[in-house]
């Protein structure tokens, strides 16, 4: 069985019935297993019975006891890869996770974001290009939600923006997210995961006061005036800022804004136009 086949032959299901009614000639009434083709041989054939639905579903064609795969099965990354590498070959694309819990992959699916860190990360490992999107993937809020139900799997917890940022494949993000779908904290809601309750000293923690700029700043541009903060519900920021971290000018400069201290000219504040334009700002 190890001749090179025609072109097409694997595609025809009475090939790939003839050649499992002869590799079980061969062995003794065996049925195949992966494993056992991968090891006398046989990987097309294994590819081709994948393809068409995988070792269960010819198992239940050929009315066989089902033989359940174990948790361990799936650590084993090279079964990850031939299970991978076959349905992308059906679909002419890698699958996500909603892609294998739709065709009856849940298993494979729950392995790789348990065992092998998640979706990007499997396909980093079989050599795709993680960042080549087509125009408009981030809009999809499906493949959002694949990004971060994938996390939730592995990290135990709901991602923040730079957690997202530093996922491999899903550079910026956190961007997009701000973007199209509202920003973190919608996402959170979408995902019923709610704000995030703030402890006693949770404003004192400048990494929170961060995120909450940063994700203005993604959205808008530039970094929020206290305006901005209360016009948007962030009271608690603007009120943490002036608290626990210098003022705005000081958090500005550790924002990366080298110029937020500014010199001006002698007698520049004995102007009231100057003072009520930069009260406006603030």
């Amino acid at each position: 069985m190890s001749e090179r086949k025609p072109y097409g032959y694997w595609k025809d299901e009475k090939n790939v019935l003839a050649e499992i009614a002869a590799w079980r000639a061969e062995h003794g009434g065996e049925f195949p297993t992966q494993r056992r083709l991968k090891e006398t041989g046989n990987q097309m054939l294994s590819a081709a019975i994948i393809l068409r639905g995988g070792f269960r579903r010819l198992r239940e064609q050929t009315g066989e006891t089902q033989i359940r795969q174990t948790d361990a099965h799936w650590r084993d990354f090279d079964r990850v890869r031939v299970a991978v590498e076959a349905w992308r070959a059906e679909h002419g694309r890698y699958p996500g996770k909603m892609d294998l819990d739709a065709t009856g992959h849940a298993n494979l699916s729950n392995a790789i974001s348990r065992h092998h860190g998640g979706f990007l990360s499997v396909r980093q490992r079989m050599g795709a290009a993680l960042d080549n999107h087509p125009n408009g993937h981030w809009k999809n809020f499906e493949n959002v939600r694949e990004v971060i139900a994938t996390f939730q799997e592995t990290h135990g917890r709901f991602p923040t923006s730079s957690d997202l940022d530093r996922v491999p494949g899903a550079k910026s993000l956190s961007n997009m997210i701000a973007r199209h779908h509202g920003g973190m904290n919608a996402v959170r809601e979408r995902f019923h995961v709610g704000i995030v309750q703030e402890r006693k000293d949770f404003w004192k923690d400048f990494e929170n006061v961060r995120l909450h700029l940063e994700e203005f700043r993604q959205t808008h541009g530039r970094l929020p005036t206290n305006r901005d903060l209360i016009a948007t519900k962030r009271q608690s920021v603007s009120a943490a800022i002036s608290k626990y971290h210098g003022g705005f000018a000081v958090v500005r400069v550790r924002m990366g804004e080298t110029d937020a201290f500014v010199r001006h000219p002698r007698g520049h504040w004995q102007e009231f136009q100057n003072v009520a334009s930069a009260l406006l700002e603030w």
